[in-house]
């Protein structure tokens, strides 16, 4: 079993960008970047209506970057769009996430939530940005008309030698040098302004994570890659062994063990208490996963599994 310490990331119409590690000198208050601030408002709150994701609120702010309030993990969402996003974990893991037609979109404002909106990205479309309470990072793309382009790429500096994989249930790995997974991108997804979903899906060019969007009638739509550090969402990797062990229900209990030992009850609070309906979808997973080459994971705190290839899974 292997905690890894990167990051993960989810796709939608809202974009959330990359940590920068340095930040401007001159502090200044978020209001002095706000410049269109009514429209800055309507993007966040188009957000808002389909997302429920609890943004953080920002720990302080320069001339060039604002810092979010994120916990161990250090995020930096930059004023000029270009730069975009940079994190880094606790043990130093470095991860940026670049903005689409980010030579086009506005310099940053800032909503009175703490969202980081890049206006005019492309016709119709708004850049968003957002460091999430969990220490993850959301890049949104907020689409108004069917003027919009229907692909949006988000360059990704992964680890050196790292690279990007594309998985079955269509979320994606970022991989360090030694092929382990340092990060992930949960499978893409896009509502319109109604909260229904619509069509997305990723594919990867080099390291740029490409999200395809079906337009709708009803505007906006939100799409969200959402980037986090595996340690703080609690993604463990589980190998082949462990996996074919996992198909046996009785072997549920250990699981659960260990990971209750690995985060703690101090970590995660009652959840720590797993119910048997987790060990059936685990045993459901595990089966599947197994028969097709692959390996589980599962998330903390929700405890919910899926498959992944590569990295871990030997």
């Amino acid at each position: 079993m292997n905690v890894q310490r990167g990051v993960a990331a989810m796709a939608s119409v809202l974009l959330v960008c990359a940590v920068s590690a340095t930040l401007g000198a001159n502090p200044v208050s978020a209001s002095n970047w706000a410049t269109e601030i009514d429209d800055t408002q309507a993007v966040a709150a188009s957000i808002d209506s389909v997302s429920t994701a609890a943004v953080t609120g920002v720990a302080g702010s320069g001339a060039d970057a604002v810092v979010p309030d994120a916990g161990p993990t250090t995020i930096a969402i930059p004023k000029d769009p270009a730069r975009g996003i940079e994190m880094q974990s606790p043990t130093g893991v470095e991860v940026g996430i670049g903005l689409p037609n980010a030579a086009n979109a506005n310099d940053a404002t800032i909503a009175s939530d703490g969202t980081v909106v890049y206006s005019d990205a492309a016709p119709g479309v708004s850049v968003a940005a957002q460091a999430l309470a969990d220490g993850s990072v959301s890049a949104l793309v907020v689409i108004a008309s069917n003027a919009a382009p229907t692909e949006y790429g988000f360059p990704i500096g992964v680890p050196a030698g790292g690279r990007l994989e594309l998985q079955a249930d269509s979320s994606v790995n970022v991989l360090d040098g030694n092929g382990d997974p340092a990060g992930h991108f949960d499978a893409p997804w896009a509502k319109d302004n109604a909260g229904n979903p619509i069509a997305t899906s990723y594919r990867i060019d080099g390291t740029t994570l490409v999200q395809s969007i079906a337009h709708s009638s009803n505007y906006p739509v939100v799409a969200d890659p959402h980037y986090t550090w595996g340690w703080v969402t609690g993604t463990v990797y589980y190998g082949r062994s462990e996996t074919r062990s996992m198909k046996t229900l009785s072997y549920a209990g250990v699981v659960a063990g260990g990971l209750c030992a690995v985060f703690g009850p101090e970590t995660l609070g009652a959840a720590c208490v797993i119910s048997g309906a987790f060990y059936a979808q685990w045993n459901y997973v595990a089966g599947n996963a197994y028969g097709d080459g692959k390996c589980v994971k599962i998330k903390v705190p929700t405890f919910w599994a899926s498959a992944y290839s590569g990295g871990d899974c030997k």
